[in-house]
């Protein structure tokens, strides 16, 4: 096994430098799709509560001032959210929440 390691040695060292200049490449990327993941994981999580007070008969103002939220943000969520109660989806009204915003 280690003379087939010390024969092969050069073609990973080549390969280990690839794989760095390759990650070099695409950081950026790699930076900015885990932001926008974690800024969308946020907003679902901030949808799913909301839906879940909304379960319980709460209303916008009491849901804005629980979350810290502004009323407005929490109004266009439960307006978003009333199609799909009582079992609500968040990834369909995170959904329809983004187009709306696309279409502004």
């Amino acid at each position: 096994m280690d003379l087939i390691v010390r024969a092969n040695w050069e073609n990973m060292k080549e390969e280990k430098n690839m794989c760095e200049a390759l990650r070099e490449l695409f950081a950026d990327e790699l930076r900015e799709t885990r932001e926008r993941g974690a800024a969308v994981g946020a907003r679902k999580q901030i949808i799913s509560v909301v839906c879940k007070k909304l379960s319980k008969n709460k209303g916008v103002s009491e849901i804005a001032e629980a979350l810290e939220e502004p009323k407005e943000k929490i109004r266009l969520i439960c307006e978003a959210a009333a199609e799909y109660a009582p079992d609500y989806d968040v990834d369909r009204i995170y959904d329809k929440l983004t187009e709306r915003e696309e279409r502004q």
